[in-house]
């Protein structure tokens, strides 16, 4: 019977447990993310109607017509990524810090008689995934992760002897356990990478004052989510005289559950952008961009390992889990329009606002059949269009050459469930840039952000928390002009 159970639970309930792909992992790439230009993130990243640098390939690849010196630049940037996680009346707080390479990369405007014809090349860091969560505290309901993966009738448990077999006529049935919630959890969850694009674009003056520009991305990155589980028996609720596993009785006295599962992905992609501005008389810039989706291909591997801990003896999975795939994921559209004014000869305003659908978002390759439609269900219910919307200033003092910025940044929660505004991502930026000579461009922006979020320990409920995430970042970005 024990074997008829262990194949019956091999063949149809792992993939329950190794099948990691889900609404959230699709999101983390098709999600709109900051950019790598200095001068940019200071005025809110506001700058589809601005975009005269390096950073237009990254913003709107038409302004890069309006380039008329050669540009080297490169940029680096620290960040720090803090969550305060509330659980079970228990508060945690964490944070993980990063410094990177934010981008480097050259623009080359070649002589024309009239007009301009201008290209680009380099790198951007378009996406970071440095996050943290951790929480810790008393669950007195009735629900735990072994009852959740026992409902499953997933092996981990039964191999761990927290639940066992329930036969009828010699046939298994299905699984139960005797855990009944009242348990101490808690979890550290650390994630870590980013998407690094590589660019080439160039943009050519078609008519008086209008600008297009074209953009081909090819991004590279990796993502690792590593994620560590306990369950605690602290009030000696299943004591010695329970046996977890009835008739076994190295079952007794059940204190701990741990549960350790790891995500390591190596992605790639490509991607088109494409866009337009049109310069005023009075020098008010108007700007159209254009993303067309990426298509993302995931090399992905999943590990899970697990023990129990009872009175007299410690048991282990009899092999840790392990899963390769690869598959492919496919972000929406992305449009944008944004303009840019400046009032008398110091002060440069800048607005833009930005459509995405993420419930267009889609696995499009490498999973089954069945997998991949519930996926994409659940994409099409759980996420919804957003537009997001920045502002921005630049204040300058011409004759010490000096400039301080300021923005906003609003990018509305993509879940359908956030009704609430205080699961919108908020920003505000600060920044100034130093010309020296005429020639070399020090850009520094600083950008703080806040929002709320929510995460399940397991999918049967009762074991939510809640976040208050809170993140700053620095960059510094140089750049060369001859």
């Amino acid at each position: 019977m024990f074997t008829i159970k262990k194949v019956f639970a091999l063949f149809c309930f792992l993939p329950l447990l190794i099948n990691a792909q889900g609404v959230s992992d699709a999101l983390r790439l098709a999600e709109t993310q900051l950019g790598s230009g200095a001068r940019a993130l200071g005025m809110g990243n506001s700058y589809i109607g601005v975009s005269d640098d390096f950073s237009a390939i990254v913003n709107n690849p038409a302004g890069l017509g309006l380039v008329k010196r050669f540009e080297l630049s490169t940029g680096i940037e620290y960040n720090s990524f803090t969550n305060s996680t509330s659980f079970m009346n228990s508060n945690t707080k964490f944070d993980k810090t990063k410094t990177n390479l934010s981008q480097i990369g050259f623009v080359y405007p070649l002589p024309t008689v009239q007009g301009s014809l201008v290209f680009a090349a380099g790198y951007s860091q378009i996406a970071n995934f440095n996050k943290v969560i951790k929480y810790d505290g008393y669950n007195s309901g009735n629900t735990s992760m072994i009852q959740d993966l026992t409902s499953k009738n997933d092996d981990i448990t039964y191999d761990l002897g927290l639940s066992y077999g329930v036969f009828s006529g010699g046939s298994w049935l299905h699984d139960e356990t005797l855990i009944k919630g009242k348990l101490n959890q808690s979890a550290e969850i650390i994630q870590s990478g980013s998407i690094n694009q590589y660019s080439i674009g160039g943009a050519m003056e078609v008519a008086r004052n209008l600008f297009v520009g074209l953009t081909f991305n090819i991004q590279s990155g990796t993502f690792k989510q590593t994620k560590d589980y306990y369950e605690d028996d602290i009030y000696d609720v299943y004591g010695a005289s329970l046996e977890t596993n009835p008739g076994d009785a190295s079952t007794k006295d059940f204190e701990t559950f741990n549960l350790f599962d790891q995500i390591d992905w190596d992605l790639s992609g490509y991607n088109f952008q494409f866009g337009m501005m049109y310069v005023l008389e009075n020098r008010a810039r108007i700007g159209l961009n254009i993303k067309l989706p990426t298509v993302y291909t995931i090399k992905e591997k999943y590990f899970v390992d697990s023990y129990a801990v009872f009175g007299n003896s410690k048991v282990y999975i009899p092999e840790a889990m392990e899963s390769e795939i690869e598959y492919e994921v496919t972000t929406p559209f992305e449009f944008g329009i944004g303009g840019s004014i400046p009032i008398l000869k110091n002060l440069l305003l800048s607005g833009q606002i930005s459509f995405i659908d993420y419930g267009q978002t889609e696995y499009t390759s490498g999973l089954d059949a069945t997998s991949k439609a519930a996926n994409n269900r659940n994409i099409a219910s759980d996420l919804k269009g957003v537009a997001n919307i920045n502002i921005g200033a630049e204040y300058s003092f011409i004759p010490q050459n000096l400039r301080f910025r300021g923005g906003f940044i609003l990018m509305p929660s993509p879940y359908v469930a956030d009704n609430e505004s205080k699961f919108d991502k908020k920003y505000f930026t600060f920044g100034f840039g130093y010309l020296i000579e005429q020639m070399v461009a020090i850009d520094v922006a600083y950008i703080h952000g806040w929002w709320s979020d929510y995460g399940d320990s397991y999918t049967t409920g009762g074991s939510r928390y809640e976040q208050e995430i809170q993140y700053d970042n620095i960059l510094c970005t140089v750049s060369y002009r001859f």
